[in-house]
């Protein structure tokens, strides 16, 4: 009985939801759907800023409200949080997703989360 060796697999494309690797053009749509859904829930007295995440083991541009938890996230680990908004888009769980782009009132307005961390760079 021949067997094959298994196939070589990129872990850092494979995510923790079963390893589907989003295409290209699903890639610009969820970039595309944080940056409208930031500029949607963004209180006007703040803003949004263009930060870059990893999905799928690439780089991602997209805007997000520095007050947010999903900024929040991403200055102590960016690949945690592009897993996180990976797994809510594949889910097409736009409710929480929301939730994690939204300003959180417990971080501070000029930008410092109350963990002293600065949202610079």
């Amino acid at each position: 009985m021949r067997t094959d060796p298994p196939a070589k697999v990129d872990r850092n494309a494979v995510s923790a939801r079963g390893g589907k690797v989003l295409t290209e053009q699903e890639r610009i749509t969820l970039a595309n759907s944080i940056t409208s859904i930031s500029k949607d829930v963004c209180p006007p007295s703040t803003f949004t800023v263009r930060r870059q995440m990893k999905v799928d083991g690439k780089p991602m541009q997209v805007d997000i409200i520095p007050t947010s938890t999903a900024a929040h996230i991403l200055r102590r680990d960016p690949i945690c949080l592009g897993q996180q908004i990976k797994e809510l888009y594949v889910d097409k769980n736009g409710a929480k997703l929301r939730e994690l782009l939204a300003h959180d009132d417990s971080m501070q307005v000029d930008g410092n989360s109350n963990d002293g961390s600065s949202d610079s760079g």
